[in-house]
C-alpha cells in the first residue's frame, strides 16, 4: 500500500487495500511459523504442526508401540497384548481388514481384549492379569522330610528349604527362609507338627513379619502323657513391597523336635 498528496492537500491510498488487524481473511496459502509439537499456548497451528500431533498420538502399525499415553487405534488394526518389560505393557499391531466390533456387551471397568483381526470383547481385571502373563506371587516351602531339632523355650526360625512352588521367586529357601511379596493385600500360614513332647508340654507357632512377632497360635500337649501336637497360624497383611515374613517355633517344657513330613509341617503365602 502507498499513499499519494493529492493537488487538493491531501492523502489518498494507491495500491490493495491492508488486511485489519482484528479478525482478518486471508485467502490463498498463507503461511505461518509451525509451533514444536509438544507447544501448548495461543499459537497459531499449522498443517505441518498438526500432523506431527497426529503422529505422534495414533497408533496404525507401529510394531511395539508402547502405550504410555492415551492412544488410538485405526479400526484396520490388530493388537496382541505383550508383557516384555516389567512394569509396561505394549501392543504389537500390524494391518487388519474391515471394521472392528465388539463381543458381546462390555460393561464399565473392563479392559478390552482383541479376540480376531476385526472383534474386540471386554474383560475384567483378573481376566486380563491372566492374558498378560502377570502372576501373583505365592509359595509352598516344607521340609521334604527332614526333622528339625533344637526347640526350646526361646523362638526359633523353622527352615522350610523345599519349595512345592515359588511363584515369582521371592521366597528365600536358602539362607533366610523368608518370604518378601510385591507391595499389596497377602494371606499366609504356617502349620507345625511337634513329635515325642513330655507330658504337659506346651507349643507355639508364629509369623514374623520384619523379624517381630506378628501374629501367634499356640497348643498344649497331654498333661498325662507324651505326644505329637499340632498348631497352625493364619493371617492377611497388607505389605509395603519390602515385608518380610519368617515362621518361628516354640516349645516350652522341655526340647522340642518339628516332624519335616510335607504334610504336616509346612509355610505358605499368595498375594490376594
Amino acid at each position: 500500500m502507498t499513499y499519494t498528496f493529492t493537488a487538493q492537500g491531501v492523502w489518498s491510498a494507491v495500491g490493495p487495500a491492508l488486511a485489519p488487524l482484528a479478525s482478518p481473511s486471508f485467502t490463498g496459502d498463507p503461511k505461518a511459523p509451525t509451533p514444536a509439537t509438544s507447544d501448548n499456548d495461543t499459537s497459531i497451528a499449522t498443517t505441518a504442526y498438526v500432523q506431527a500431533n497426529l503422529t505422534s498420538e495414533f497408533v496404525t502399525s507401529i510394531a511395539s508401540a508402547t502405550l504410555t499415553t492415551y492412544r488410538v487405534l485405526t479400526d484396520t488394526a490388530t493388537i496382541t497384548w505383550d508383557r516384555t518389560t516389567a512394569g509396561q505393557i505394549k501392543a504389537n499391531t500390524a494391518a487388519g481388514g474391515g471394521n472392528v466390533s465388539n463381543v458381546g456387551t462390555p460393561t464399565n471397568g473392563q479392559f478390552a481384549q482383541w479376540t480376531t483381526a476385526t472383534t474386540i470383547q471386554g474383560i475384567s481385571a483378573a481376566a486380563a492379569v491372566t492374558a498378560l502373563g502377570v502372576a501373583k506371587d505365592a509359595f509352598h516351602a516344607h521340609r521334604n522330610g527332614v526333622n528339625q531339632t533344637g526347640f526350646t523355650a526361646a523362638f526359633a526360625k523353622c527352615g522350610f528349604g523345599s519349595e512345592l512352588f515359588d511363584q515369582n521367586n521371592k521366597y528365600d529357601n536358602v539362607t533366610n527362609f523368608r518370604w518378601t511379596p510385591a507391595a499389596g493385600l497377602v494371606w499366609l500360614n504356617a502349620t507345625l507338627t511337634f513329635i515325642s513332647l513330655a507330658a504337659g508340654t506346651g507349643t507355639i507357632v508364629a509369623l514374623y513379619k520384619n523379624g517381630a512377632i506378628f501374629k501367634q497360635v499356640a497348643n498344649a500337649a497331654s498333661s498325662t502323657t507324651a505326644t505329637d501336637a499340632t498348631a497352625a497360624v493364619t493371617s492377611i497383611d497388607l505389605a509395603n513391597g519390602t515385608d518380610y515374613y519368617e515362621c518361628f517355633g516354640y516349645v516350652n517344657g522341655g526340647v522340642g523336635t518339628l516332624l519335616g513330613t510335607a504334610q504336616h509341617t509346612y509355610f505358605q503365602g499368595v498375594q490376594l
